[in-house]
């Protein structure tokens, strides 16, 4: 496996980056230029190394043949600039009480909402029932 962790020049961000990448371990089985790329995205509070230490990236990495690319993006929103605001989408990476309480928001105004949780349940600072029963209200929205 590889695990590169440097910076980059974002054009977007009109900016450097940090970026953090994880490779399979045996490229050897992957053929040449066809390694799937997944980007993971962080939280509001994390930064590029989030998923690479809180979860079992680089497991994942090797078991699926797949480069991980984590780019660093500070404090800002993720958007889908392929589709542009035409998608009426949402992605929240947070399963706190902010990022639960803005992706209930963009589901009652009638986006798709698709919540993502490094942690077991969502709204990891609560109880387990209560977590339970909120994952369950959430999703009837």
């Amino acid at each position: 496996m590889a695990f590169f962790k440097g910076t980059v020049r974002s054009d977007v961000m009109v900016m450097d980056t940090a970026l953090t990448v994880v490779l399979p371990f045996d490229m050897k089985k992957i053929p040449e230029k066809e390694c799937p790329a997944v980007f993971l995205l962080h939280g509001l509070k994390q930064g590029s190394d989030a998923w690479a230490r809180m979860s079992s990236a680089e497991r994942y990495a090797n078991e699926y043949g797949v480069a991980l690319v984590m780019p660093e993006v500070q404090r800002s929103f993720y958007t889908d600039m392929e589709m542009g605001d035409a998608v009426n989408y949402h992605i929240s990476l947070d399963s706190g009480v902010i990022g639960l309480e803005m992706a209930a928001y963009y589901a009652t105004v009638g986006s798709q909402v698709t919540v993502i949780e490094m942690l077991p349940h969502i709204a990891g600072a609560t109880d387990r029932e209560i977590s339970t029963l909120l994952q369950k209200e959430l999703e009837r929205i």
